[in-house]
């Protein structure tokens, strides 16, 4: 598996930069968000509001790529690997019965248009 590396720090920087956008929802600082870090009600309400993201099922820290097996989200190859193998995620993956897939939210975000120019 090859995921792409964000840190944790890109992506808090990430979402306090989306958070600008939305009226409706509180602005965080990338430092304030920080200490939320493993929050997992935390996070999982934020994610209710925006879809830029999700929540990793075994650190509890947000994440903007990943992994979702049949509606649980891994945020690395790692974080993957404590409910499954490589093998076992490309069978999910192929299977027609489940929903297993790698992906990337954040490109529906209001910060990545803006930063594509769209």
């Amino acid at each position: 598996m090859n995921s792409e590396k964000y840190t944790n720090d890109d992506v808090y920087d990430f979402l306090s930069e989306e958070l600008k956008y939305h009226s409706d929802i509180k602005h965080y600082t990338s430092k304030q968000l920080k200490k939320h870090e493993g929050d997992a009600e935390f996070w999982n309400t934020l994610s209710d509001s925006l879809d830029c993201f999700r929540v990793c099922e075994v650190c509890q820290k947000p994440m903007i790529v990943g992994y979702c097996v049949d509606g649980s989200c891994f945020c690395s190859d790692e974080c993957l690997h404590q409910v499954m193998t490589d093998v076992a995620f490309k069978e999910a993956c192929e299977g027609d019965e489940g929903d297993s897939f790698y992906t990337v939210w954040y490109e529906d975000s209001i910060t990545f248009q803006k930063h594509k120019g769209e």
